[in-house]
């Protein structure tokens, strides 16, 4: 007996005919996006195809903050621009800490070797519009396993860092890994930006005041603002000091004139009394001296002329003292 035949609805049909469609798409699509690559992986590949220095000029324009290259670096992207409005896009966290020194503008743009694109580093250029600026944010930002350039005396490395300040910019390397190659260009291309920024220079005779005896590290540091947390505190260098194992801070700022000088350091010494520190007697022969106890440890403040200068942070007054009168040596050439 004939079995009778199935008959296909044009329902069915119609579901098979989209399903059919849809897997089409779909293939598409992830032939699209394997064709589409990231311009990072653009570049590696363009340079194993092509490993000729400049290469990558075709794909990517170098930082107009560089004459040329290394010949062991070429652009691994596109330069970047942010400003005030849009820096935090970039270094979101930290951003504040340079708009509130006078942040202009950064430029940042990524290199990789054409023999090793594993071996990539990023270059950050903050032009902080004044070299005084500048130099607030290169001697904040200071790392602790810090090393001396030797490209330049405002300049460090890490293993796979180097950082340093050029007239008004403030300048960061920063390479993926701490390999040998990542170094040796590392140390390259911070020479040839020594080469290309203009290095206008501001004098800071602040940093000739400090005395280098006990100083702990030898680096000097600008507090533009709210130094020690007192709001009128602006333009305070300071250092750190070591007095046989016991901590503390040396103060140096040059002020428009002796009034403003004598009228800030009163102003501290009354904040600190504000906020709980007692006033003590001091037993140099400064004229201008005052001594706060803040909770057991020890505030000095002194003015000399348009020069305020002082003792942070010391665990006796006769460490605050101590470091005092060595100040005062160092800046005026006579003992108080």
């Amino acid at each position: 007996m004939t079995q009778p035949r199935n008959r296909v609805s044009w329902q069915e049909r119609f579901v098979g005919l989209l399903v059919l469609v849809a897997l089409a798409g779909i293939g598409y699509w992830v032939y699209l996006k394997q064709a589409v690559f990231h311009p990072a992986i653009t570049v590696t590949r363009a340079s194993l195809s092509s490993p000729r220095p400049g290469a990558e000029a075709e794909l990517y324009a170098t930082s107009s903050f560089l004459d040329h290259l290394p010949n062991d670096l070429q652009p691994m992207g596109p330069v970047e621009q942010f400003n005030k409005d849009n820096l935090s896009d970039k270094i979101d966290g930290r951003a504040e800490l340079y708009l509130s020194a006078g942040f202009v503008q950064l430029e940042c743009q990524r290199f990789s070797s054409p023999t090793d694109p594993t071996a990539w580093m990023e270059m950050y250029v903050y032009d902080m519009g004044t070299p005084r600026r500048a130099f607030a944010a290169y001697s904040v930002q200071r790392r602790e396993d810090a090393e001396p350039l030797g490209l330049t005396p405002l300049g460090y490395q890490t293993p796979n860092a180097v950082f340093f300040q050029r007239g008004r910019f403030y300048v960061e390397i920063i390479a993926a890994a701490a390999t040998p190659r990542a170094v040796a260009n590392l140390q390259a291309l911070a020479a040839r930006l020594l080469n290309s920024l203009p290095g206008e220079a501001e004098p800071m005779a602040e940093l000739e005041m400090f005395p280098t005896n006990d100083m702990a590290g030898g680096d000097v540091m600008l507090l533009l603002s709210n130094a020690f947390g007192f709001d009128r505190f602006s333009e305070i260098f300071s250092a750190s000091y070591d007095l046989d194992g016991r901590a503390l801070t040396g103060f140096i700022s040059s002020r428009k004139n002796e009034a403003e000088a004598g009228d800030l350091a009163k102003g501290y010494r009354d904040f600190l009394i504000a906020n709980g520190g007692t006033a003590e007697p001091v037993s140099l022969t400064m004229t201008n001296a005052w001594l706060v106890n803040l909770f057991g440890t020890y505030e000095l403040v002194f003015t000399h002329g348009r020069v305020l200068a002082g003792v942070h942070e010391a665990e006796t007054r006769e460490d605050a003292e101590k470091l005092a009168e060595q100040f005062f040596e160092k800046i005026f050439g006579v003992t108080p």
